[in-house]
């Protein structure tokens, strides 16, 4: 039922035995975010909070169903004008024809970007969408949806390097 919504966590480390999504599926996660490990404090009071029990347990929701889908509709009305979305069209193709892009992101990237975008501007309580935005979601919104070549993993240049690099070669529209 609506809302659907999935979230996945990955463990590269303990992934023994385990076999990696299918390209066609890794493309239609919306995100991929990397949280990185801990600060120290806030690990030792991740394992304090655990002694009167698992903190999981006494979770309550945030918002209410009808809510989540009324700002799931705001998103939706949100405006990107034209130029917007030539630059994200634009930024997209950039990454079918780079040197260290073997495979480039998909119209489904191009769809994702737009969607990011919209969520970005409802967040800054804008009903309209800017490049800025656009610049705010695109590495996370595109990077795991690449094949790099063996050109980029043998000088261990990143997928994030990359779409960094394309965000600064690809001129963004000024809102008049």
């Amino acid at each position: 039922s609506r809302p659907f919504v999935v979230m996945a966590t990955q463990n590269p480390i303990g992934a023994a035995g385990t076999h990696l999504l299918p390209d066609s599926q890794m493309d239609r996660f919306i995100v991929r975010l990397t949280m990185g490990y801990p600060e120290p404090r806030d690990e030792v009071a991740m394992v304090l909070r655990r002694q009167d029990g698992n903190p999981l347990d006494t979770l309550q929701p945030v918002v209410s169903r009808e809510i989540l889908m009324e700002l799931q509709a705001q998103v939706d009305k949100t405006y990107i004008k034209g130029s917007v979305v030539n630059y994200i069209v634009k930024l997209v193709n950039a990454t079918r024809n780079n040197e260290y892009i073997a495979r480039g992101a998909s119209p489904r990237a191009t769809l994702a970007i737009a969607s990011m975008a919209k969520a970005i501007a409802r967040l800054r309580d804008r009903d309209y969408v800017t490049p800025e935005d656009v610049k705010t979601v695109f590495v996370e919104t595109v990077a795991h949806r690449l094949l790099l070549t063996t050109s980029a993993e043998a000088k261990k240049i990143t997928s994030q390097q990359v779409l960094r690099s394309i965000l600064g070669s690809v001129s963004a529209p000024s809102l008049d």
